[in-house]
Protein backbone atom coordinates (compact mmCIF):
# COMPACT_ATOMS: atom_id res chain seq x y z
CA UNK A 1 0.00 0.00 0.00
CA UNK A 2 1.28 3.40 -0.95
CA UNK A 3 1.31 6.35 1.84
CA UNK A 4 0.21 9.97 1.51
CA UNK A 5 1.54 12.34 3.70
CA UNK A 6 -0.59 15.16 3.79
CA UNK A 7 0.29 18.70 5.59
CA UNK A 8 -1.59 21.99 6.02
CA UNK A 9 -0.42 25.15 6.59
CA UNK A 10 -1.24 28.46 7.83
CA UNK A 11 0.44 31.45 6.86
CA UNK A 12 1.88 34.01 9.15
CA UNK A 13 -0.28 37.42 8.69
CA UNK A 14 3.05 39.18 8.06
CA UNK A 15 4.37 36.67 5.37
CA UNK A 16 4.58 38.59 1.89
CA UNK A 17 2.91 36.87 -0.81
CA UNK A 18 6.31 36.03 -2.83
CA UNK A 19 7.47 34.07 0.49
CA UNK A 20 4.39 32.06 0.45
CA UNK A 21 4.66 31.12 -3.42
CA UNK A 22 8.56 30.22 -2.42
CA UNK A 23 7.57 28.18 -0.21
CA UNK A 24 5.54 26.57 -2.55
CA UNK A 25 8.08 26.08 -4.78
CA UNK A 26 10.40 24.75 -1.60
CA UNK A 27 7.94 22.15 -1.07
CA UNK A 28 7.38 20.90 -4.58
CA UNK A 29 11.14 20.41 -4.91
CA UNK A 30 11.04 17.69 -2.18
CA UNK A 31 9.46 15.63 -5.15
CA UNK A 32 13.38 15.55 -6.24
CA UNK A 33 14.25 13.25 -3.14
CA UNK A 34 14.39 9.58 -4.22
CA UNK A 35 11.79 8.56 -1.51
CA UNK A 36 8.97 10.53 -2.68
CA UNK A 37 6.79 8.96 -5.33
CA UNK A 38 4.67 12.02 -6.05
CA UNK A 39 4.82 15.53 -4.56
CA UNK A 40 2.47 18.42 -4.90
CA UNK A 41 1.84 21.58 -2.97
CA UNK A 42 -0.66 24.61 -3.80
CA UNK A 43 -2.35 27.98 -2.05
CA UNK A 44 -5.76 26.90 -0.96
CA UNK A 45 -8.16 29.32 -2.96
CA UNK A 46 -11.49 27.32 -1.14
CA UNK A 47 -12.37 29.84 1.44
CA UNK A 48 -13.39 27.03 3.51
CA UNK A 49 -10.71 26.90 6.07
CA UNK A 50 -7.83 28.91 7.36
CA UNK A 51 -5.18 26.90 6.07
CA UNK A 52 -2.65 28.87 3.51
CA UNK A 53 -0.94 26.02 1.70
CA UNK A 54 -1.77 22.16 1.16
CA UNK A 55 0.95 19.72 0.44
CA UNK A 56 0.92 16.05 0.06
CA UNK A 57 3.53 13.46 -0.80
CA UNK A 58 3.32 9.53 -1.28
CA UNK A 59 5.84 6.91 -0.54
CA UNK A 60 6.04 3.44 -0.90
CA UNK A 61 6.43 2.39 2.44
CA UNK A 62 7.21 3.34 6.16
CA UNK A 63 10.63 3.43 5.66
CA UNK A 64 10.45 5.82 2.55
CA UNK A 65 8.49 8.48 4.77
CA UNK A 66 11.06 7.39 7.49
CA UNK A 67 14.15 8.56 5.14
CA UNK A 68 12.15 11.59 4.02
CA UNK A 69 11.51 13.02 7.88
CA UNK A 70 15.03 13.01 8.55
CA UNK A 71 16.73 13.51 4.94
CA UNK A 72 18.38 16.65 5.44
CA UNK A 73 16.82 18.82 2.68
CA UNK A 74 13.34 18.18 4.27
CA UNK A 75 14.79 19.18 7.64
CA UNK A 76 16.31 22.57 6.32
CA UNK A 77 12.62 23.27 4.89
CA UNK A 78 11.01 22.48 8.56
CA UNK A 79 13.90 25.13 10.19
CA UNK A 80 12.68 27.60 7.14
CA UNK A 81 9.00 26.76 8.16
CA UNK A 82 8.10 29.53 10.98
CA UNK A 83 8.88 32.15 9.06
CA UNK A 84 6.54 32.13 6.64
CA UNK A 85 4.18 29.69 8.65
CA UNK A 86 2.38 29.61 11.85
CA UNK A 87 3.85 27.02 14.14
CA UNK A 88 1.35 23.78 14.85
CA UNK A 89 0.38 22.82 11.22
CA UNK A 90 -1.39 20.09 10.18
CA UNK A 91 -0.25 16.57 8.96
CA UNK A 92 -2.49 13.75 8.47
CA UNK A 93 -0.35 10.42 7.34
CA UNK A 94 -2.42 7.15 5.87
CA UNK A 95 -2.99 4.60 3.52
CA UNK A 96 -4.01 4.04 0.13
Amino acid sequence: MTIRHIVLFTARPTAEPKEITALIERLSDLALLSQVKNCTAGRNYSGRSDFTIGFTCDFDNQEDLDAYITHPTHQALVEHLPSVVETGWTVVDYHY
